[in-house]
């Protein structure tokens, strides 16, 4: 029998991975695309396949992931002072408040400063809604800090 699977490979055959460097550009750049909320794993795999001709399925994909620690919005480990300045910053780039929701998570995720999920949306609609007009950036920016505090206590 030892002329059974000479090669050692069940089913699948051995995959051509580019270098660790050129993976993980490719990896880390699909987290910011789709408006800043990553494409789906489907996508991934699918462009995988199409740049690289890799042909993985999903729990491939989440250990190379893991093994080379794409950053994502949820594993960045931002701080809620670096969350309320990178708002603040974004800020000043919209005076007359015109940005949505959608459009800060896409502007924060190309700038490298991605902000959880659980945390975005009220932390953004304190810096962008009707708030905004009222307060002075001082108080913006204690009440966006004292936001993203709460956030993070209840979220992690």
């Amino acid at each position: 029998m030892s002329g059974n699977n000479p090669e050692g490979h069940n089913r699948h055959s051995k995959q051509n991975y580019p270098s660790d460097d050129i993976f993980l550009k490719a990896l880390q750049g699909y987290t910011v695309e789709n408006g800043g909320s990553r494409l789906s794993v489907d996508d991934q795999l699918a462009r995988l396949n199409k740049e690289f001709n890799l042909k993985i399925g999903r729990t491939t994909l989440f250990k190379h992931t893991k093994r080379l620690k794409v950053k994502t919005a949820q594993n960045l480990g931002l701080q809620p002072d670096d969350e309320a300045h990178a708002l603040i910053t974004l800020k000043e780039d919209d005076p007359a408040g015109l940005w949505g929701v959608a459009a800060v998570k896409q502007r924060l995720a190309l700038t490298g400063a991605m902000v959880p999920r659980q945390v975005s949306l009220p932390t953004i609609e304190i810096a962008y809604g009707n708030y905004f007009m009222t307060t002075s950036t001082t108080n913006l920016q204690e009440d966006l800090l004292a936001s993203l505090k709460m956030a993070s206590f209840v979220f992690h």
